[in-house]
């Protein structure tokens, strides 16, 4: 039985590279689970669209300054993405133990993080990828 569900949420494991700091030039991976929406394809298209014209503006004949303004929009049109997609998250601890409530704040903390944003995005990919090897069909 297939079940339509309109606003869909799930968890995943996100998996986070990070150096070891006892094992030099080796990566630990630290894991976590977020809570993300499935979005519709209108509004896959609609992000991936904006991206786009943001992307077009980049020229070689642009100047830093201008530059610098496409570069931090298109960091913030990314974030904006991730954070529609991210419902919550558990599992994540500070450096004593404790548990790091998901809300603005702390997951613009964690989304700064570069081995954290790439972990999200590589994690919601997976998620919505129709992998049937990875379903063991």
């Amino acid at each position: 039985m297939f079940k339509v569900v309109s606003n869909l949420t799930f968890w995943w494991p996100v998996k986070v590279l990070e150096p070891d700091p006892d094992r030099p030039g080796k990566l630990q991976e630290q894991e976590f689970e977020a809570e993300f929406r499935l979005i519709d394809r209108a509004e896959t298209k609609a992000s991936a669209e904006a991206r786009r014209q943001i992307m077009a503006r980049v020229s070689p004949d642009l100047d830093e300054a201008t530059l610098k303004a496409v570069a931090d929009e298109l960091e913030a049109h990314d974030k904006a993405a991730v954070r529609r997609v991210l419902v919550g998250w558990r599992n994540v601890v500070d450096d004593k133990g404790n548990p790091i409530a998901f809300d603005e704040k702390t997951f613009a903390a964690l989304y700064d993080m570069d081995r954290v944003r790439a972990a999200f995005n590589r994690a919601y990919g997976e998620a919505i990828a129709e992998d049937k090897a990875r379903l063991g069909n």
